[in-house]
């Protein structure tokens, strides 16, 4: 009787932790493992289900880089603080996120990352990423992909900054927060907020009341639903039309041109 081979891939059920039965970083790495065995020792090297509380910090400015975290549930903030005091909020985390790429070039973290409420973090030391990166070509390539998709919400926050008057910044933020929700299988009409109105001004660079009255007027134009903390976002094209003209406008209209198709 003739013998047939069968080659089975690496199944993720396979290594899933009852303790950490959603390991967002697991679930990040599963697509590169040729094998069980490989599979099975990228696990043993994670640190699974660490809880950072509300306002503690993961990484602080200026301490080393010793493991990278990836968020599995909850959302950090991003921030740095100047001499003078002020505080420029640069991103926000949520599950799927991975933390500390700031600190690969230097081996320094540059920024700090704090816990906006409770959160649920799964990590790995740099130095055993490194080698499993050297061992396994598509894990590298996997982490060169998180880097990537990094540095374009980076830009995407620059263009925020740089390009969009106080309205746009405000809607664009609002889109790319649903987009992100809708990633991760959550719903991208309806979501909650968990950073407070000032943690959003210190992001986009707005005053406080530049972010109250916006959200005020989208929702007076029935574009969005406000219940506390939670967001409903009811009609896209109301929003941008409701985006007063200024020197972002054309962006405005781009936006505005994808709603359509």
């Amino acid at each position: 009787m003739d013998t047939t081979v069968v080659q089975v891939r690496f199944s993720p059920s396979i290594t899933q932790r009852i303790d950490c039965p959603n390991c967002a970083l697991g679930e990040w790495a599963w697509s590169s493992f040729r094998t069980l065995a490989e599979a099975s020792y990228f696990n043993d090297q994670i640190v699974h289900g660490s809880i950072v509380k509300r306002h503690h910090y993961v990484h602080s400015f200026g301490t080393a880089l010793e493991s990278l975290n990836v968020v599995n549930s909850g959302f950090l903030k991003s921030c740095l603080t100047a001499r003078n005091g002020n505080v420029q909020i640069t991103g926000f985390s949520m599950r799927g996120d991975m933390v500390g790429l700031d600190a690969i070039s230097t081996g320094i973290h540059q920024s700090d990352s704090i816990a906006l409420e409770d959160a649920c973090l799964c990590s790995i030391k740099y130095s055993c990423l490194q080698k499993l990166m050297g061992d396994i070509p598509a894990l590298r390539n996997l982490f060169h992909q998180k880097i990537s998709a990094e540095i374009a919400r980076s830009h995407e926050a620059m263009s925020l900054l740089g390009v969009m008057h106080a309205d746009e910044r405000i809607v664009q933020f609002l889109l790319n927060l649903s987009n992100r929700f809708a990633a991760i299988g959550c719903s991208k009409v309806r979501f909650r907020l968990p950073m407070q109105r000032q943690e959003i001004a210190e992001y986009l660079g707005l005053q406080l009341e530049t972010i109250s009255r916006g959200l005020s007027r989208l929702q007076e134009a029935d574009a969005i639903a406000i219940d506390g903390k939670n967001i409903e976002i009811k009609n896209v094209r109301r929003i941008w039309e409701g985006v007063s003209q200024g020197p972002g406008e054309a962006i405005g209209l781009v936006h505005r041109a994808r709603v359509r198709r």
